[in-house]
């Protein structure tokens, strides 16, 4: 009987063994899984990061130009307000002139009219 609970307890070791072995390769095959599915994540998260990176680049490229555009525009409106300044001068100093020879008319025509009479 002895050696019949001996062969039972070996065999039931032998099956706890197996199940053992079987819990283990199935970790094991877990572990591996992960590991490529964090593979796989990580390539993802890295071809999106890389992607945003590229994006982000093209973006600053862009506000770069756009900055660019906008300083020359804003030089071009600082020249014309210039212009537009000298222009405005002009004009008052044409108006200024205009209204001193009306005055100079009117006067000249007084006067002829004084002589006239």
């Amino acid at each position: 009987m002895d050696s019949l609970n001996a062969g039972a307890v070996l065999a039931l070791l032998g099956g706890f063994v197996s199940v053992a072995t079987l819990v283990a390769n199935v970790r094991s095959t877990r572990r591996q899984a992960d590991q490529v599915d964090r593979s796989e994540d990580r390539a993802d998260w890295e071809a999106t990061t890389e992607g945003l990176r590229q994006q982000v680049v093209w973006m600053g490229l862009q506000l770069k130009d756009m900055r660019t555009e906008l300083d020359e525009v804003r030089e071009e409106l600082e020249e014309t307000k210039r212009e537009l300044a000298v222009t405005r001068r002009e004009r008052d100093e044409a108006h200024d002139r205009e209204r001193e020879t009306m005055t100079r008319l009117t006067a000249a025509y007084k006067r002829i009219e004084e002589l006239e009479q």
